[in-house]
């Protein structure tokens, strides 16, 4: 083996070793350490029922907010989202609001949303983390749709926590390609979301090698 091949050979084993290495990026982002925060014990099961409460009220709001862009976004008829005064109806209520700011709106809402969702959800799996570290305890769990281990449940919550927000996105982007511009924007919004989700649930689902929340 010549001086040159010994180098390069040298220099593919650190990158591989850089990239199990779970310290550093981008290992330390696609599989991360187990936060090594320490809790009190005592003060576990509130926080959890806290935390519980609040992912709860948060992704009913979501759901909420999803299912008033659908309506809004499907309901809307092709031939009147063209023009300047391209108007839709609210759900429900049936008032007219400017599609352009409709476009402008409800994506930005839809993902802070989903951002706000997210923060608690992992502060709930850290607190989760910390309960297991400490034996055989098992924390007190809310009834709430994510906290049971049955198929179903967890099936449902994937489906909301990360995929909801992507298919909504998706139908306005279908709707925005009656303005190419707006069109194109929400494709690639949808596109961006869709893969950082994805993302997201991979990392997550390395803690126990499932896919759940």
């Amino acid at each position: 083996m010549t001086e040159r091949e010994a180098k390069q050979r040298n220099r593919s084993v650190g990158i591989w070793a850089r990239l199990e290495d779970r310290h550093r990026w981008p290992r330390s982002w696609w599989y991360p350490l187990p936060s090594d925060r320490k809790y009190d014990p005592s003060t576990l099961p509130e926080l959890h029922k806290e935390c519980s409460a609040t992912v709860r009220r948060v992704m009913l709001t979501l759901l909420g907010f999803a299912l008033f862009c659908l309506l809004a976004a499907l309901g809307a008829n092709d031939a009147s989202l063209v023009g300047a005064e391209a108007e839709i109806r609210i759900p429900f209520a049936n008032v007219p609001i400017s599609f352009l700011a409709f476009l402008v709106v409800a994506p930005l809402l839809l993902v802070i949303l989903s951002i706000y969702l997210h923060i608690f959800v992992g502060y709930l799996r850290e607190l989760e983390a910390a309960w297991r570290g400490y034996g055989n305890m098992i924390a007190p769990r809310v009834a709430a749709l994510f906290n049971f281990d049955t198929v179903v449940p967890r099936l449902l919550t994937a489906f909301i926590f990360y995929w909801l927000t992507p298919l909504v996105l998706a139908a306005i982007s279908w709707k925005a390609m009656a303005i190419p511009a707006f069109g194109v924007a929400m494709a690639s919004l949808t596109q961006l979301v869709a893969f950082a989700m994805l993302f997201l649930h991979m990392r997550r689902s390395q803690d126990n090698r499932r896919w759940v929340r």
